[in-house]
């Protein structure tokens, strides 16, 4: 009866769950509001896919997964310690990420131990999150009235939704008439178009194309109105051009691509006239500003930065240039105590050059998403410049894998040395 249970398929659908759960843990538009009892679902829910397969032996990987995340911890207590006998750094953001890092080694050591195809995972979740999307833009543009959504989450929160399955935030208007930005079930389309990426990369550098699949892919990325997204859907389509150079323009292909291609340049010079309007220069100051901020931080605070908190950027004072030659209507709009968006300039600051660093070289020796790693990798660069998902969970099961493979080519050099 046990083996009935845990056949390949059950494996592979507990897989699925799991992999949603990382991803919705990661930006999911549940996050903001109900971020503890999520994290907490993802634990139970990996503990008891563990408890399931019933077996006692783990993996070589899955025991680098284990010291990775003793060695990370340890590193993380060090760095609060050394800080907080400077500064009054509350250690709740430490601990939150050391439960987090734990709930990814989990999720490792039971997808080595199933032996799950995790690309095939994410890409059935991916796809779903995808259809929803699609679906999404199409109900809240064309069908469903804007009196019936209701605010969803806290009372600040721009978020509303239709009967919690359909999820609404900003709209945008082209040719003057508004659009809604696509956002799925992510709490703003930036995260959505990350995902959607995800998938158009799986399906050009790991699967057999399904072209028409494709063109739908970048159609829902031009729904989010993200520049990011914009910019990495473009970069992966380029780069897979000039790998399969050799690709015959028939006039089939040339009745999907030329539309397509055309629409997308459409939605490009949109989103930028818009993001260049009056009312959209205030949110460029503010990247401005962020960027000058972070680096006067990284030049006094260079190898152990300020530490992992929520109140060290905002907390922290500066002479900023850009203030002293803006407007007076410039300077009267930066009295928020928001964070900083770009996540790898928030890195430098939380964690110093070294840390950092060391986490970056990681990320990118990730094992997961092997083809064509250095692609990967740039595309991950440009996300965490946009937004801040750098340490959130998706990106930490790519630190542990990337731990993981690095303590195995260490284990054999060594080995080979004897």
């Amino acid at each position: 009866m046990c083996e009935i249970l845990v056949d390949k398929g059950f494996k592979f659908n507990v897989g699925i769950i799991n992999i949603f759960l990382l991803i919705a843990s990661t930006g999911g538009v549940w996050v903001f509001d109900y971020s503890k009892p999520l994290n907490l679902s993802c634990i139970y829910v990996v503990f008891m896919s563990l408890a399931i397969l019933q077996k006692r032996d783990i993996s070589v990987k899955s025991f680098y997964a284990i010291i990775s995340l003793s060695l990370v911890s340890a590193v993380l207590i060090a760095h609060y310690l050394v800080l907080s006998a400077s500064s009054s750094i509350e250690p709740s953001n430490y601990v939150n990420l050391c439960i987090r890092l734990m709930y990814v080694v989990l999720l490792y050591i039971y997808l080595d131990t199933a032996q799950i195809d995790l690309i095939k995972c994410f890409k059935w979740v991916l796809t779903a999150i995808f259809v929803h999307s699609i679906i999404n833009f199409v109900f809240l543009q064309f069908v469903i009235p804007h009196e019936l959504l209701r605010p969803y989450g806290k009372a600040d929160t721009p978020t509303q939704t239709f009967l919690y399955v359909f999820y609404f935030w900003q709209t945008i208007r082209v040719m003057n008439f508004p659009f809604i930005r696509s956002q799925g079930i992510f709490w703003e389309p930036g995260v959505l178009q990350v995902f959607l990426n995800l998938l158009l990369y799986i399906e050009l550098n790991m699967f057999t194309n399904n072209r028409l699949k494709i063109v739908l892919i970048v159609i829902a990325i031009l729904l989010t109105f993200s520049t990011a997204g914009y910019s990495i859907a473009a970069y992966l389509l380029i780069v897979y051009g000039l790998k399969h150079g050799h690709i015959k323009l028939k006039l089939k292909s040339l009745v999907v691509t030329v539309p397509a291609v055309a629409t997308g340049v459409f939605f490009l010079y949109t989103n930028l006239i818009d993001k260049l309007s009056f009312d959209n220069s205030i949110s460029l100051a503010y990247r401005l500003f962020d960027l000058e901020k972070s680096l006067d931080i990284i030049k006094n605070h260079t190898f152990i930065g300020l530490g992992f908190s929520t109140e060290v950027f905002p907390a922290y004072q500066f002479d900023s240039k850009l203030l002293s030659l803006s407007g007076q209507y410039i300077q009267s709009t930066f009295t928020s105590d928001a964070g900083n968006t770009n996540s790898i300039l928030m890195l430098y600051v939380s964690f110093g050059c070294v840390m950092a660093t060391i986490y970056l070289i990681t990320l990118y020796n990730q094992s997961i998403f092997n083809k064509m790693p250095v692609v990967f990798f740039i595309s991950l660069i440009i996300i965490c410049f946009s937004e801040p998902l750098v340490t959130n969970n998706m990106f930490l099961f790519l630190f542990i894998s990337g731990c993981v493979r690095f303590l195995g080519s260490t284990n054999r050099r060594i080995y080979n040395l004897r």
